[in-house]
């Protein structure tokens, strides 16, 4: 029986069930097993199946300084299935940052000699899309810092944003009157778009964390206390999202995401640390607290903690602050070292899924 005596539903749940390795080189058997596996309709519903899975079998991707390594890790054998894979970047990029990850595409940032290059790339495929060069004008002399940055995606019009927030203030003014440039890129068209200001000063430079068609930030807004801002991706507007009722104080506070959910990592001053799930988006009743870390901290500090995934016995993968993987038993709250050979000290991990999906093919529908 060929591949043409199977009906389309029946192919397509199968294949859609197959490894994105094992997807990827199909492409390379017939025109027609390449102009199925190119399918829009196939590509999503590999997506779906995908995201499914996620959890339990996330691809990581190591920044090691100028290089980059995809790795595979097997929940269900709580190993990883391949050797660790550097990957041959299609393109230039210096003092790389990943910005984020969505539906299998990885954003990266590059720095150098003031400028700035994105990078909207599919670690599977290889296939990726380089932003278009903006050059930032500012009235008067102005002081720049260090973008906000942010990858998501909107389901309700199927497109992929990169947002951009470079905070300024004109010479021989006070810090206070600090302004912002707010621009989005959108996936297929070929120019940043502003979209005015934002009126809170968000503290984390980098990324932002992409959950339920958001990204989130913590930010502060004058002088009142820190707050959780979102930007929709679908409608562009930038909202407040409910805190946790803590009853403590004295700790720093980290956006992450577990399980699908958005969370909270809140690392006390006696290296405690609690993580807080919300449940129900939007809902501040929802928060609950996950799990708490008491014991004395010997695997490395919790400032930077940042989850990566689930084991299929409940142990959660997690990045320490200089790019050491640990995993945690919050059962039995105990931590074990998690090396991968082959690969060198990495100063950033990223999860993805993995897909087909081409950032070229990603058309602008709005």
């Amino acid at each position: 029986m060929s591949m043409r005596d199977l009906p389309y539903d029946i192919f397509t749940n199968i294949l859609s069930r197959i490894s994105i390795k094992s997807l990827f080189r199909f492409r390379c058997v017939c025109i027609s097993w390449r102009d199925f596996l190119s399918d829009p309709h196939f590509i999503k519903q590999q997506l779906i199946r995908s995201t499914e899975t996620n959890i339990s079998n996330p691809n990581l991707i190591l920044n090691c300084g100028s290089n980059l390594y995809h790795v595979l890790y097997s929940i269900h054998n709580d190993t990883w299935d391949d050797e660790p894979v550097k990957l041959d970047l299609p393109f230039k990029l210096s003092n790389i940052g990943i910005v984020g990850s969505c539906n299998g595409l990885v954003c990266l940032l590059g720095y150098s000699n003031r400028v700035y290059d994105v990078v909207v790339w599919n670690p599977i495929t290889r296939d990726y899309k380089k932003l278009p060069y903006t050059s930032l004008q500012f009235p008067g002399r102005t002081v720049s810092r260090f973008p906000v940055m942010g990858f998501g995606y909107s389901p309700s019009k199927d497109v992929y944003k990169v947002l951009r927030v470079i905070y300024f203030h004109v010479d021989g003014r006070t810090a206070s009157s600090c302004r912002s440039l707010v621009q989005v890129h959108t996936l297929g068209s070929d120019s940043w778009r502003r979209i005015g200001e934002i009126p809170f000063e968000i503290r984390d430079w980098l990324s932002g964390t992409f959950v339920n068609g958001a990204l989130h930030w913590f930010a502060i807004r004058s002088s009142r206390p820190d707050t959780i801002v979102s930007f929709d991706v679908g409608d562009e507007k930038f909202r407040k999202i409910p805190q946790p009722l803590f009853g403590d104080d004295g700790f720093l506070k980290k956006l992450e995401v577990l399980g699908g959910f958005l969370c909270m990592i809140c690392t006390y001053y006696d290296n405690r640390v609690k993580i807080w799930v919300m449940k129900d988006y939007g809902v501040r009743e929802s928060w609950i607290k996950h799990f708490s870390i008491s014991q004395p901290m010997v695997v490395g500090n919790f400032k930077h903690l940042k989850p990566l995934g689930f084991t299929k016995s409940g142990e959660i993968l997690l990045e320490m602050h200089d790019g050491k993987l640990v995993l945690y038993d919050p059962e039995r709250k105990l931590f074990s070292n998690f090396r991968i050979p082959g690969v060198p000290v990495c100063s950033e991990v990223g999860a993805f899924i993995g897909t087909l999906i081409s950032p070229k093919a990603c058309s602008r529908n709005e």
